[in-house]
């Protein structure tokens, strides 16, 4: 795991997928919590802004005794934050729904993963172009016009959730509680 405290991300790799989150610092002089809560909001949704040692543990465990056994698997995450957990969750293979507070959604969680399934598409379709036939061998559902049934593309797997994009082994999806 890697935080940069200068630019507030958080990387970690999760069976050779990283994933990358931005998170806020409350007490930062550049952090402004009005920006990012409804007027009914209150301060405890700032905590959603923040990536709490429980999500180190779940990491930890992703990389040890959880390691193969989520994926397929479908995961809720309630109270997401930063979605840092459960976008490890996804990488390692599990369908995941990442929920929380409205502004924490808009504010950071929908950031956190259209960061990480874009990373993921650009470095998939650089692979794709260098070595066109060992990616149309390894993933041939997702080729253009290939009819495979066979896939298990989380994007045509049944247990990901509505709305849910792939990343890594799993997929992901955000919605406000």
């Amino acid at each position: 795991m890697m935080a940069n405290q200068d630019q507030h991300v958080v990387s970690v790799d999760i069976n050779g997928t990283t994933v990358s989150i931005s998170r806020h610092v409350v007490g930062d002089d550049e952090f402004n919590l009005s920006l990012f809560f409804e007027e009914e909001d209150s301060l405890v949704a700032s905590t959603g802004f923040m990536v709490w040692d429980a999500s180190y543990t779940i990491i930890d465990l992703l990389k040890g005794e959880l390691a193969g056994r989520l994926r397929g698997k479908r995961v809720l995450e309630l109270g997401s934050g930063t979605g840092l957990a459960g976008l490890c969750c996804a990488a390692a293979g599990a369908h995941v729904l990442l929920t929380d507070l409205p502004s924490v959604v808009e504010g950071v969680i929908d950031k956190n993963v259209k960061s990480n399934v874009d990373r993921q598409q650009q470095q998939s379709q650089t692979s794709t172009t260098a070595m066109p036939a060992l990616a149309s061998e390894q993933h041939p559902a997702r080729q253009p016009g290939s009819t495979s049934h066979a896939s298990s593309s989380s994007s045509s797997n049944s247990s990901a959730w509505s709305g849910a994009r792939p990343l890594g082994h799993g997929s992901v999806a955000a919605m406000p509680l």
